[in-house]
């Protein structure tokens, strides 16, 4: 979502807001309102309290989210990285092939990997990237006690990736329940609602009040449900290891 999106939303549910605070104003004697105040302020701040602690845990939860597909992305471009090293102790044939295979296998990342996981689509990613550099491997015949143990370290590599490459597309793939998303909005509603049924004296400061309001809780919630998918917006994670792993290994072949 863009800035110009994002402001434009935020405009919007606070105008509305406040008109619908103005009908109520219209409707209801502000002055009856006004005996209230004392029992609905008590009951504003517990609920805005809860709701505020609600908001922060999720927020805080995204931004770990984000935090862990970029340690895991960076571990895994290393682990890729430092499996073109070690293939190259091998024949050339095997160093060229593995070479060429992390090429296809950051591009995959890049290209197709990324979008899906973006989109919440992390069940149509395929294996092919990762398998091709299975293939490879099992057909090393490791020569003497020098080869096995190259050979040992390249499978051992090669189950990290696929550890490092399983958290990242496992962490990306999670999502806020609907039970989540239903307290999201019912507390919203509830917390702005709870704004028209005060009385103040100066009822254009009230209403600027309640726009103000309404429009930081907007992008509140906006924050939320955008740190809920790390991957896309312009809060999300970018494959910049993988793109400097591609750039690297595009120079040196």
């Amino acid at each position: 979502m863009t800035i110009l999106g994002i402001t434009l939303i935020t405009l919007v549910t606070g105008l509305a807001s406040m008109g619908i605070h103005g009908l109520i104003q219209r409707w209801v004697d502000h002055r009856r309102l006004r005996n209230l105040n004392d029992v609905a302020a008590a009951v504003y701040t517990n609920f805005g309290v809860l709701f505020s602690l609600i908001l922060g845990i999720l927020i805080g939860q995204g931004e770990e989210r984000r935090g862990d597909i970029s340690s895991a992305a960076v571990h895994e471009a290393a682990i890729l990285m430092d499996l073109v090293n070690v293939a190259q102790a091998y024949d050339d044939e095997v160093g060229r092939a593995v070479h060429t295979a992390a090429i296809g296998y950051a591009s995959a990342v890049i290209d197709e990997e990324w979008p899906l996981l973006a989109e919440h689509q992390g069940g149509r990613i395929k294996r092919a990237p990762l398998e091709q550099l299975w293939r490879i491997s099992k057909a090393i015949d490791p020569n003497g006690p020098r080869g096995q143990a190259l050979y040992d370290t390249t499978v051992s590599m090669l189950e990290n990736l696929a550890e490092a490459r399983y958290e990242r597309i496992s962490v990306a793939n999670d999502n806020l329940s609907d039970l989540l998303r239903f307290v999201l909005w019912v507390g919203a509603a509830f917390t702005i609602a709870f704004l028209w049924f005060f009385g103040a004296e100066n009822q254009k400061v009230q209403l600027l009040l309640t726009g103000i309001v309404t429009s930081m809780l907007s992008l509140v919630l906006i924050l939320v449900l955008s740190m809920n998918n790390p991957l896309a917006g312009e809060l999300g994670v970018r494959p910049e290891p993988f793109v400097k792993l591609l750039r690297d290994l595009s120079s040196a072949s």
